[in-house]
């Protein structure tokens, strides 16, 4: 049997919400739809009166050249928009003391 090499998958929306609902007690009415693709997938969880997102950060996406210079524009992207004054996350590096505390 062959296989077949994989780039990239997204989690299912359904499996995902059957995890927050066993991890994080969430009420049996909530819902889940994937929402965005980027360095991460975001997914909206739905309750009642309120809305979540959730950032799913994958580990060892970006393995070979292409994606390296993928990863490079779309950094480059974020580093030019201040100088257009259009607003961006700030960068948060954790130190040694952030880690050991959680």
């Amino acid at each position: 049997m062959s296989s077949i090499k994989v780039n990239y998958s997204q989690f299912s929306p359904g499996a995902l919400l059957e995890e927050l609902k066993h991890h994080y007690n969430l009420p049996t009415d909530s819902s889940c739809i994937f929402f965005k693709s980027g360095l991460n997938d975001i997914y909206k969880i739905t309750q009642k009166n309120n809305n979540y997102f959730l950032r799913v950060s994958l580990f060892n996406v970006y393995i070979d050249e292409s994606r390296y210079e993928a990863l490079d524009r779309k950094c480059s992207t974020i580093r030019f928009l201040p100088s257009k004054s259009i607003a961006t996350a700030k960068k948060h590096i954790n130190t040694a003391k952030e880690n050991n505390n959680g």
